[in-house]
């Protein structure tokens, strides 16, 4: 289950930059999310393994960081 930590709204899209909690099983959105949308630079933090990724949202792709 993935659970908004918190959402920001980016000035220069519109698309809230999400930061997302969750297990490394789950499938991290690239689209929408309890009716957000995953704007550029959202994060998403594997509660099971510490890994961070970050939202590309011209690749429409989860970078690790």
């Amino acid at each position: 289950m993935i659970t908004i930590y918190k959402a920001t709204t980016s000035l220069a899209d519109r698309a809230p930059i999400l930061e997302l909690r969750g297990k490394s099983t789950d499938t991290k959105p690239t689209d929408m999310i309890c009716g957000y949308k995953v704007g550029n630079g959202s994060t998403f933090f594997e509660i099971d393994t510490g890994e961070v990724f970050v939202f590309d949202g011209e690749a429409l792709s989860w970078v690790k960081i």
